[in-house]
C-alpha cells in the first residue's frame, strides 16, 4: 500500500510541511517553507518569485518554473528541488512553496527519522529569517506585523505565538478593568 504521512506546523511564524512517502519500492521524506507574499516587502517577493522557463521535452515545450534563479538561502538537504506558486482566490494570499526531496540526494539507503527532517526544517527556516525580514501573524487579531511589533511567546513553534502590540494593550486594558471592579466589590 501507498501512504503519504504529511506534518504541517510553523517555525517562527514561518509555515512549513514534512512529508514521509512510503511506496512498495522505496520510502523517503520531502519538506517544503510557504512564504506569503504579504508577509514580505516587495523587494524580496521579487527576489523568490521565480519566472516561467520553456523548455522541450519529449519534443513538446513545457513550462516550469526557473528555481535556479531564485537565492540559495534555506540551505535545503541536497538543495532546492520543488518550487511552486500557490494564490489562494477567497482569502487573496500569494504563497511560495519551496522544498526539497531526500530522494535526489543519492543518499536513500540513510535511514531519517522525523527528529532528523525537523532539525533540517528549522535549520533552513533560521537561516532564510537571518537574511530576510518575514511580517508576523498575530494569533489574535489576525493582521501582519514586524516582528518588532508585538511579543512572542517562547518557545516559537507555534502559528499563535505572536501577539500585537495593539492586542496586548488591549488585554492588559481589560485585566486593569477586572482587576479595579473587583476591588470595588
Amino acid at each position: 500500500m501507498n501512504t503519504t504521512v504529511v506534518y504541517r506546523d510553523t517555525y517562527k511564524g514561518v509555515s512549513w510541511e514534512i512529508n514521509h512517502i512510503k511506496r512498495s519500492y522505496a520510502k523517503w521524506w520531502t519538506y517544503y517553507i510557504f512564504l506569503n507574499r504579504d508577509r514580505m516587502t516587495p523587494e524580496d517577493f521579487k527576489l523568490f518569485n521565480a519566472p516561467i522557463k520553456h523548455y522541450e521535452f519529449g519534443g513538446k515545450t513545457r513550462k516550469r518554473y526557473n528555481a535556479d534563479k531564485i537565492p540559495d538561502v534555506f540551505e535545503f538537504h541536497g538543495g532546492c528541488t520543488y518550487y511552486s506558486k500557490d494564490r489562494d482566490i477567497f482569502l487573496g494570499y500569494f504563497i511560495l512553496k519551496i522544498g526539497c526531496d531526500y530522494n535526489h540526494y543519492q543518499d536513500e539507503q540513510q535511514q531519517y527519522q522525523l527528529q532528523d527532517i525537523l532539525y533540517d526544517v528549522k535549520k533552513s527556516i533560521d537561516s532564510f529569517l537571518s537574511r530576510y525580514q518575514y511580517k508576523r501573524w498575530c494569533g489574535n487579531c489576525g493582521g501582519v506585523f514586524n516582528s518588532s511589533d508585538g511579543v512572542i511567546k517562547e518557545p516559537d513553534e507555534d502559528t499563535y505565538a505572536f501577539k500585537c502590540n495593539k492586542c496586548l494593550q488591549e488585554q492588559n486594558e481589560k485585566k486593569e478593568l477586572t482587576t479595579n471592579e473587583k476591588g470595588v466589590q
